[in-house]
């Protein structure tokens, strides 16, 4: 919504806005961990999935990919779901959730990779090793005197099955997110 929003309505200050938000991608990750993770006491999501999940969720990348995308949707069609009455939700949800699908699917493939292979965020929020990831995990298999190496190559190609499933699940939409934001045609 927020991309909709910075792409195709008028308000003022929107680039200001914007760049504010492309500005704060600029700050390392490990700058907002203290701060991340006294929000998540606050919320009482510490040893949750959910307390590995939430802040990701709102990334400054999925912000910008989304409202280059939604630059390249053709106003017309914005114009037309007015002039019939539309109200901005029912364009958002009417319209433009079905013709940014790709970019949608695309950025879920992206951010479930980068967060299956994340290890400090849920190492710093997992408590107990049940809960643990499976990045986490595997890192538990090497141990200081007599590392399992074949734990640890079984645990890794385990550790990629999900993603490949994840991909062919949505390899026509990734594909055409990709081909459609590089080339600017829709």
């Amino acid at each position: 919504m927020a991309a909709y929003a910075l792409a195709k309505i008028e308000f003022p200050l929107r680039n200001t806005i914007f760049v504010g938000i492309l500005a704060s991608q600029m700050l390392p990750f490990h700058l907002l961990l203290i701060p991340l993770f006294l929000l998540m006491i606050d919320l009482s999501l510490i040893d949750t999935h959910l307390g590995v999940i939430v802040p990701m969720l709102a990334h400054p990348f999925g912000l910008f990919y989304m409202r280059q995308y939604m630059l390249g949707l053709p106003q017309e069609v914005f114009d037309a779901a007015r002039v019939d009455g539309a109200s901005e939700y029912r364009i958002f949800f009417g319209v433009v959730v079905p013709m940014v699908k790709p970019a949608m699917a695309t950025l879920a493939i992206i951010f479930s990779l980068e967060q299956w292979n994340d290890l400090l965020w849920p190492l710093i929020v997992m408590r107990s090793e049940e809960n643990f990831p499976l990045s986490v995990g595997i890192t538990t298999l090497v141990g200081l005197y007599r590392p399992r190496w074949d734990l640890v190559m079984t645990a890794a190609v385990l550790a990629v099955v999900p993603i490949m499933i994840l991909f062919f699940l949505l390899r026509r939409q990734f594909i055409n997110g990709l081909g459609q934001f590089g080339t600017g045609t829709k």
